[in-house]
């Protein structure tokens, strides 16, 4: 598999990489660390934030594998079911 050029694909996509740096609101971030107890929750959060987002972009933006690949991982550890603390 070749390389992935993040600068040469936001370029050919007319992005530039400051573009996507955007903070998350003050008000959401203090939500989700009162919320978010394990890595369950974490994964929970981080892929309705995915999907909030991505419900809203072109399909060929989470076509390449490795976010695939990220994704499922995410999708994995949002369906498990253990006791708090034990994953490290």
């Amino acid at each position: 598999m070749d390389n992935f050029d993040l600068k040469k694909y936001l370029a050919e996509n007319k992005l530039q990489e400051s573009d996507v740096d955007i903070p998350l609101a003050k008000i959401t971030t203090q939500k989700a660390n009162a919320k978010i107890t394990n890595a369950r929750g974490f994964a929970q959060f981080i892929l309705k934030t995915w999907n909030d987002i991505s419900s809203k972009e072109s399909e060929s933006i989470t076509a390449l594998q490795d976010l695939k690949i990220a994704k499922q991982k995410l999708e994995k550890v949002a369906k498990l079911d253990f006791p708090e603390g034990d994953l490290k």
